[in-house]
């Protein structure tokens, strides 16, 4: 099936510019200093769990610059949302927008892309219709003849813009719930700049502990958590396995827990969305 898609990119540039403001405002200044009120208590809380961790404090977002996007004219704003970053090669590095934009440039290239990219690409690809298997990672647009990567038209964003690792430059978290709570405040306010249709939320361990902050109307069917939240749209939270897991990895289509739970899961919020219009 041939899908119609639609970018309002003035849309999701204002969504940026709004999303920059925030971040100087209340995670990294203009200079890149951190000047989040939690930080303290951030720091003191992974520190007294895990004395000798690494911390990596002021790690932002990504949006892509098709954020805005309507398949066959439903508005299908996508925004993954992971635990941490990590560590990163330089010790207590600070990584704004811009950064993060550049790394998902390079992503377009499939050799360099890391398990966690693998799929989220594969996510996204199913969401917009682009099917499991083969190479489509690129939609046009109808009318222009313009097209875009699949990576420019989503938001990537993490619960939590500090990392605590057990050592340094390792993906080994040495996080706390309390990081996770104090930093939902910044999660909440990204959603009421994005307003997002679906959100994914990757990670068993993270859906614990944002459930609780999330309330909504549960809509799975058992295999997967579905969840109809308002922030301050509709939106869908699906309740996902990250995709690097050992036991329910879902990097290729043919990942069992790909096949089972994601795909399903994926396919019911466009179904519920589409019906919603």
């Amino acid at each position: 099936m041939k899908h119609r898609y639609r970018s309002n990119q003035q849309l999701t540039a204002r969504r940026i510019r709004r999303y920059d403001e925030y971040m100087r405002r209340e995670v990294l200044d203009p200079a890149g200093h951190f000047v989040c009120a939690s930080a303290r208590e951030c720091l003191d809380s992974a520190r007294a769990a895990n004395p000798g961790c690494s911390y990596y404090e002021g790690q932002l977002g990504y949006i892509g610059s098709h954020y805005d996007l309507s398949v066959d004219g439903t508005p299908w704003r996508m925004l993954f949302v992971g635990m941490e970053l990590g560590g990163t090669i330089a010790p207590y590095s600070r990584i704004d927008r811009v950064t993060r934009s550049a790394d998902h440039t390079r992503a377009y290239v499939p050799a360099n892309r890391n398990p966690h990219m693998k799929g989220v690409v594969l996510g996204i690809r199913y969401a917009l219709g682009l099917g499991a298997y083969g190479d489509a990672e690129w939609v046009e647009f109808d009318g222009t003849g313009e097209r875009a990567h699949v990576l420019d038209c989503y938001a990537l964003m993490n619960a939590r813009l500090c990392s605590a690792t057990e050592k340094p430059y390792s993906n080994a978290s040495a996080g706390t719930d309390e990081m996770t709570r104090r930093c939902f405040r910044h999660l909440q306010a990204v959603m009421e700049i994005l307003e997002p249709t679906l959100v994914v939320i990757q990670g068993k361990g993270l859906w614990r502990e944002l459930g609780p902050l999330l309330p909504g109307e549960d809509i799975g069917d058992g295999r997967v958590a579905l969840r109809r939240v308002a922030s301050p749209v509709s939106t869908l939270v699906a309740a996902l396995s990250h995709p690097r897991s050992e036991q329910y990895r879902w990097q290729a289509s043919d990942d069992f827990y790909f096949q089972g739970v994601v795909a399903p899961a994926i396919c019911a919020a466009v179904q519920i969305a589409r019906s919603d219009r």
